[in-house]
This record gives C-alpha cells, sequence and structure tokens, in this order.
C-alpha cells in the first residue's frame, strides 16, 4: 500500500496578539510564536481542549534574544538554560499540577466563515514571589522530560520585573489566534 501525503494549500497562520500584565504593572504587548507549533498541531501533539499547560517565567537572557532563534525552539529543553529561579519559584514549573504557572487553554471562539479558532489562557499566580523575570513561555505540560514538552509562545513582559515576597501574576489578555 502506498503511503498517503497530504499537502496543506492553505497553512495555519498563527498570532498570539498578547498583551500582558503583572500586578501592579502596566501593559505590555510583545509575543513570538514558535514555528513548531503548526507542526505540533498537525501531528496531533497540542490539543488546547484536553492537554495541560504551564508558563515557566525567563530571565532577560532570553528576552535579548534574536527573534528567529527563540521561533527556532521546539520544546522545553530549548529554554530551560533561561530559565529564571528564586524563592517560590519551582524551575520548569510546578511539580505538581495544579499549582503557580499551570494555564488553564480554552476555545474561547470558533469563526467558521473566517476560519479562525481563538484560545484564551488564564495562569496561575505565584505568591509570596522573590525572583526578577522578564517573560513567560507556554508549553504543554507532558509530566516527563523536558524534550517532550512543546512550545506554545513566549510573551515578553517589556521589562525586568522584581517580586520580592509579592504575587507575580501575568494575565493573558488577549487570545492566540489561528486561521487555516
Amino acid at each position: 500500500m502506498e503511503p498517503v501525503a497530504f499537502l496543506i494549500q492553505n497553512p495555519i497562520n498563527l498570532a498570539l496578539l498578547a498583551k500582558i500584565t503583572v500586578q501592579g504593572s502596566k501593559e505590555m504587548a510583545k509575543s513570538v510564536i514558535y514555528t513548531s507549533l503548526s507542526n505540533s498541531l498537525a501531528r496531533g501533539r497540542i490539543n488546547f481542549e484536553t492537554d495541560v499547560f504551564r508558563m515557566l517565567l525567563v530571565n532577560s537572557n532570553y528576552t535579548n534574544l534574536a527573534e528567529n532563534t527563540k521561533r527556532g525552539h521546539r520544546t522545553r529543553t530549548d529554554v530551560t538554560p533561561y530559565e529564571t529561579f528564586g524563592f517560590n519559584y519551582t524551575q520548569s514549573g510546578s511539580a505538581t499540577v495544579p499549582g503557580p504557572g499551570l494555564c488553564v487553554a480554552t476555545i474561547a471562539n470558533i469563526d467558521d466563515p473566517n476560519r479562525d479558532v481563538e484560545i484564551s489562557f488564564v495562569i496561575t499566580p505565584w505568591t509570596g514571589a522573590s525572583f526578577v523575570t522578564s517573560g513567560g513561555i507556554i508549553y504543554k505540560f507532558s509530566g516527563g522530560t523536558s524534550g517532550v514538552d512543546d512550545l506554545v509562545g513566549y510573551v515578553d513582559f517589556g521589562q525586568l520585573w522584581s517580586f520580592s515576597n509579592q504575587t507575580c501574576d501575568p494575565v493573558v489578555d488577549k487570545n492566540l489566534k489561528m486561521q487555516t
């Protein structure tokens, strides 16, 4: 039997029009959708209705990378060298679900005539936090090693945020929008 090949005539157009607010901050508006997301979606590796997502926080070294470098990252392994550290922050996300950094993904809108699907994310805050961060990365939490955790998107907080026994509460108030 011959293998069946599929040709995608209209590739998925992804945009995370994220505006992030961190408790007590001004709004920020920079983001990157990882190019591997469309591959992960096409291969069935990501399902926004059933999978568990998390946000890990990164330092300014990641923020300063070129956008093309960031877009080329595929799994959590690629970004863990840039992860922040500090009190009440467990690197690579909380060891338990639920916990700080848990992202609840919801299909917020389906617009059939325009072929749009929008995904929203609600992130569990870090309380009593004492660390520094400049951005967050949303990824699929597979519960295993970092090499199998697929990246979704990166949000630049716009500046370096320093927390000292405070609440870090990233709010993604714009949806990830996919169009075919």
